[in-house]
């Protein structure tokens, strides 16, 4: 009779892992946010995709595209037919823009005075037309920065300019007004598609399509192999209990990155536990290199793979 018993526990074992694994679904979940890393092109907006199962990623992939400062730079001539504004590049070399532009559901208007993004190869700043110096909207990429205020942090307004920019959403504009008066008035600008093409390198919109960009789409790709089959809780840095604090990414000796989940998911001021992680659980992410992807870069993509996957972490499993 024990035999019996025994057997059939076994069997409501059994049934009850089939019947777990059985719930378990795939989920796609994306994130949005803004790399502000200095690349020859300037500020990039990236995608960080998430594929999830049981709890775990099963797929990842990750892309990025260019800001203003690269779809919306014209040629001297074409600066001849629209309003456009000018400056140097670092080399001495004159450059323009189109003053105004479409993206996001809004017009925005360009201003080369500002040293704001200038040490990110950022040379112009957009700002929507009509918004207050405190607005978000006044800065294009601080707008593309904001948070969203629900639990996860998606980058509803990075994935709105991402979207638009794959799907020829985003238009370089011509002032028709008719007077000085009404150029000089925001309020009365009239702005129509000017039928200059936003211009990308290679003809191409996203990163990895840009032969310059071959060895960060290898690295890109690395980081996203990494990823695969993990439950991520992504964390930048964890601090000792005299405030010291601990990143969770480091390169090594090969100029790989390494990440230290153990250490990510340890408690803050337990000084022992964070110790032990240092010394013993750094990963080496193979094929991701500091050179190609710097540590800011690299952290803004974790936190973003991190928010998409939490996101559908959960449903996954029930």
């Amino acid at each position: 009779m024990k035999k019996i018993t025994k057997f059939m526990s076994s069997l409501a074992l059994i049934g009850s892992a089939l019947s777990m694994a059985g719930c378990a679904k795939t989920i796609e979940a994306v994130a949005y946010g803004v790399d502000k890393v200095a690349s020859n092109y300037g500020i990039m907006i990236y995608k960080a995709d998430v594929t999830v199962n049981n709890g775990k990623i099963t797929g990842a992939s990750l892309e990025e595209t260019y800001s203003p400062n690269v779809w919306a730079r014209i040629t001297a001539e074409q600066a001849e037919t629209i309003d456009s504004v000018s400056t140097k590049d670092f080399n001495g070399d004159q450059i323009y823009f189109a003053k105004y532009i479409y993206v996001n559901g809004m017009n925005w208007k360009a201003d080369v005075d500002s040293e704001t993004y200038k040490y990110l190869n950022e040379y112009v700043v957009y700002s929507a037309i009509g918004a207050s110096s405190e607005d978000a909207a006044s800065d294009l990429i601080r707008y593309l920065s904001v948070s969203d205020s629900g639990q996860y942090k998606l980058g509803t307004f990075a994935n709105t300019y991402f979207d638009d920019v794959m799907n020829d959403r985003i238009k370089i504009l011509k002032n028709t007004s008719k007077d000085k008066e009404n150029k000089e008035n925001k309020e009365n600008l009239v702005l129509t598609d000017s039928g200059i093409a936003p211009s990308f390198p290679d003809g191409k919109k996203k990163k990895t399509e840009n032969t310059a960009c071959a060895s960060w789409t290898s690295s890109a790709n690395a980081l996203c192999t990494y990823l695969t089959g993990k439950a991520l809780n992504y964390k930048d840095r964890v601090a000792e209990s005299n405030f010291d604090n601990h990143s969770t990414i480091k390169v090594n000796d090969d100029g790989v990155w390494q990440y230290n989940p153990t250490l990510a998911n340890t408690a803050a001021e337990d000084d022992a536990a964070i110790a032990a992680a240092e010394a013993n659980s750094w990963e080496t992410i193979t094929g991701c290199n500091a050179v190609d992807i710097k540590q800011m870069s690299l952290e803004s993509y974790l936190y973003g793979f991190n928010q998409a996957f939490a996101s559908v972490e959960y449903q996954s499993i029930a």
